[in-house]
């Protein structure tokens, strides 16, 4: 059972044969009731403070589970972010090193290409120098067949010469046998 302030103030004793003195009696429980007055106010008060740092602490407690399943997102989410970031990567430098591939063998073929051109360009090469040295000699014979002809011309030109200065003198020499009064062809093969 509680007591209040009012019922210890008001409280009354029976009285008996020496007993206590009232007015000290209720002089000591006016002072106790005060103190209960100030004992409950501090009381109330400190049960206040209780429930405003009860509630502080649920608030923080609160704030405290929202900070740790925020850390725990947060932590969730670097994770995912790593992950991703990995596998990004990943796919990056597959990608890069299937371009480096594929550029690799464009090189690889664009030098076969232009070995082949290389190749070709030198049979084409040795083919035109054949050809040049061919149509080179072929000039060079025809050049010298020319030679050649020009001194058998020359040869039966002179020959024809020195075979037709002797029938001209021949010839002259029976013209001038007719205008003289001689007769006849015989004459002139006879001076020959």
């Amino acid at each position: 059972m509680r007591l209040t302030p009012g019922e210890v103030e008001n409280k009354t004793f029976r009285r008996s044969f020496r007993g206590y003195d009232p007015p000290e009696t209720r002089s000591f429980l006016a002072e106790v009731s005060e103190q209960i007055v100030e004992l409950a106010s501090a009381l109330e008060r400190l049960q206040q403070e209780n429930e405003e740092l009860i509630r502080t602490v649920e608030d923080y407690r609160s704030r405290e589970n929202v900070i740790q399943e925020t850390l725990l997102t947060v932590r969730q989410l670097a994770e995912q972010i790593k992950s991703e970031g990995r596998r990004e990567a990943d796919l990056i430098i597959r990608e890069a090193r299937a371009a480096a591939d594929r550029q690799l063998q464009q090189a690889r073929d664009q030098v076969m290409r232009i070995e082949e051109q290389i190749s070709d360009l030198r049979l084409e090469r040795d083919s035109f120098e054949d050809r040049v040295r061919l149509a080179a000699e072929e000039h060079l014979r025809l050049i010298q067949s020319r030679r050649e002809e020009g001194e058998v011309r020359e040869r039966l030109r002179l020959l024809s010469l020195r075979h037709s200065t002797p029938a001209l003198a021949r010839h002259d020499g029976s013209e001038q046998q007719t205008a003289g009064g001689r007769g006849g062809t015989s004459g002139g093969h006879e001076s020959a």
